[in-house]
């Protein structure tokens, strides 16, 4: 019979795609890959991606894909804002394991970073007594290696303004 098959494709990077295409009526399909798309990384248009979404009652997956895609450019919490998805919906895509690490890693230095702040305070008010507002206010701005920084130069502190002067060097060396 001689009948051949043949398919031709073409390799489109959605990158280089105007994220105005996808708002297209014909193409709503689109609109999960909106924020990867050329244009795209821009807050206003997640929420016009989520409302044209929204407006499609068949669309609830395509609604959990825009914001799998959306994590990609944006916070998670940036985008559970704006579509008002539970954490779950995003955590339970292939990228679960992402945003579980992620999160410990925050909590873990976050832990640290208290940790460190308690101990200084504790040294602080066992040496000088009350340190004031904004004392504690620059030194919850500081990262744990700064505050561990901080806390060696303690030692060499003579006065809480000798301390507080430290705090002003750690804070500007980069």
């Amino acid at each position: 019979m001689g009948l051949q098959a043949r398919q031709d494709y073409k390799v489109i990077n959605l990158w280089e795609v105007d994220v105005e295409i996808a708002f297209t009526e014909s193409l709503a399909a689109l609109l999960p890959l909106a924020p990867v798309m050329k244009g795209g990384k821009d807050e206003t248009l997640l929420r016009r991606a989520t409302v044209a979404l929204e407006a499609e009652e068949r669309f609830s997956d395509l609604q959990q894909l825009l914001g799998i895609f959306a994590t990609f450019v944006f916070g998670v919490d940036l985008v559970e804002r704006v579509m008002s998805l539970q954490a779950e919906a995003l955590r339970a895509s292939p990228w679960a394991d992402v945003f579980k690490q992620e999160g410990e890693q925050k909590g873990e230095q976050k832990g640290k970073q208290k940790e460190a702040l308690r101990m200084l305070n504790i040294l602080l008010q066992g040496r000088f007594g009350d340190v004031s507002e904004s004392v504690q206010a620059a030194l919850h701005l500081l990262s744990t290696d700064k505050l561990e920084e901080l806390a060696k130069l303690f030692l060499q502190s003579n006065s809480l303004d000798e301390f507080i002067a430290h705090i002003a060097r750690v804070r500007d060396d980069n």
